[in-house]
């Protein structure tokens, strides 16, 4: 297979204003098309790309994309790279492009991994292929013998197979329920990381009491037990309410979030934080990175604060970048009267999204997602990051997406048509 080829299969979504192009060569995707006819030994061009002005833009017939139509002309190991780098819209339209090229999309869509929704309702995994969602007795088999938490339930791999976490009795309600938690291997275990703040407030100055809660489920034994970080208690910082976490290189990274303070009687304070920092899970061992930078001007309706609340985060399909996604613009030290509803702001949701390099040590920016949103989940699903569900500002976005997925190579994020979204844990298995 020629690079010229190659290079055609890895960067051709229909969503890209300019396509790559060999040095000398006019880069619109009628030429790419021509290119790709003259590379396959193909005696005529097959005409199904036109360009609609000089410039280089162009008008793809049927909006197919140039590799879907020189699909069946392309060798076998060709196809499955092809397929490898399809979004899951490209692949719908390559489902209904020809009876050749169903086979291999309907293949393609139902290689990707699950994703499962773990509710009260029960547990309800999507089917790419309809976008539509079943509802399952048991969790998907995935294939792995990594641990993973879906919600209430445990995955020890496949000799032990699901097992169901239980009630930790010590933990607090409150605490549980602004959480985090973590699948760990070597042993194989859960860490459990919430925390809130005690506030015993009497009118006669008590100080605030810092509970941050470190639990440990092990696995062998079946017991939720204290983790045991006495040696670098004093580094660990409280937990955060709103926060993106995820393991990026064996640490649990969190960013943004805020605290909650109570300054005098009936008050109640939220301080809002752009310091990032992660956390040993062995030892409880703190460093920071680099605070959360400002997004750039005109992404978001507020890029005067680097604050995110209520922000998502997860590890990239690449595992070299901490990504984090959208989030409230809190301002500093908001303080509320628990007797007064008139006290409440609603932030400005965000839609920008950065990530912190491994590679490069800062941060850097990502395409912002179609739609601004806050308390959504993100999530790393057949090599793209997909954000479910979440606020959203009506007076501003009254059409309201459930979902939508990153095609990084095209560099926008896609819609997904999905009717409706389940509530839950979510999970990728």
């Amino acid at each position: 297979m020629s690079p010229s080829v190659q290079q055609s299969i890895q960067r051709t979504p229909s969503s890209l204003p300019y396509l790559p192009h060999r040095q000398g060569r006019h880069h619109c995707r009628q030429r790419r098309c021509k290119e790709v006819c003259e590379d396959m030994r193909i005696s005529t061009w097959c005409g199904k790309c036109k360009c609609s002005c000089g410039d280089g833009r162009y008008e793809v017939q049927g909006d197919d994309a140039v590799v879907f139509h020189h699909f069946a002309r392309l060798p076998l190991r060709a196809q499955r790279l092809a397929l490898s780098w399809c979004n899951v819209l490209q692949l719908h339209r390559l489902y209904r492009a020809s009876r050749g090229c169903k086979e291999h999309a309907q293949a393609g869509l139902a290689s990707l991994p699950k994703i499962t929704m773990v509710g009260n309702a029960g547990i309800e995994v999507l089917d790419w292929l309809t976008m539509t969602w079943s509802v399952c007795t048991q969790l998907p088999e995935p294939q792995t013998e990594q641990c993973i938490v879906a919600g209430p339930w445990l995955w020890l791999g496949h000799e032990r197979g699901w097992s169901k976490l239980p009630s930790d009795s010590s933990r607090n309600y409150y605490a549980s329920g602004h959480g985090s938690s973590f699948a760990l291997d070597n042993p194989q275990r859960v860490l459990s990381l919430s925390g809130f703040s005690v506030c015993p407030y009497s009118g006669t100055g008590n100080p605030l009491t810092d509970v941050i809660a470190p639990r440990e489920y092990n696995a062998s034994n079946g017991e939720w037990q204290a983790a045991d970080w006495d040696a670098f208690r004093y580094q660990v910082p409280r937990w955060r309410i709103g926060c993106a976490t995820a393991m990026v290189g064996g640490s649990v990274v969190v960013a943004g979030g805020y605290e909650d303070d109570e300054p005098g009687p009936r008050r109640y304070e939220c301080i809002p934080k752009s310091s990032v920092f992660a956390l040993d899970p062995a030892t409880g061992q703190c460093g920071y990175l680099d605070d959360l930078p400002l997004p750039s001007h005109g992404i978001d309706q507020v890029s005067d604060t680097p604050m995110r609340t209520h922000c998502a985060g997860c590890l990239a399909p690449d595992g070299i970048r901490f990504v984090v996604s959208g989030g409230k613009a809190m301002d500093k030290h908001v303080q509320f009267d628990d007797d007064d509803d008139d006290d409440i702001v609603d932030w400005k949701p965000r839609r920008s999204c950065i990530a912190w390099s491994l590679a490069s040590g800062s941060w850097e920016e990502m395409p912002p997602m179609t739609l601004p949103r806050s308390a959504h989940k993100l999530l790393a699903a057949g090599g793209h990051l997909v954000a479910l569900g979440g606020h959203r500002d009506l007076a501003t976005n009254p059409e309201y997406t459930k979902a939508e997925i990153l095609d990084e190579a095209a560099g926008r994020w896609l819609k997904l048509p999905l009717d409706r979204l389940p509530r839950g844990a979510v999970a990728c298995l």
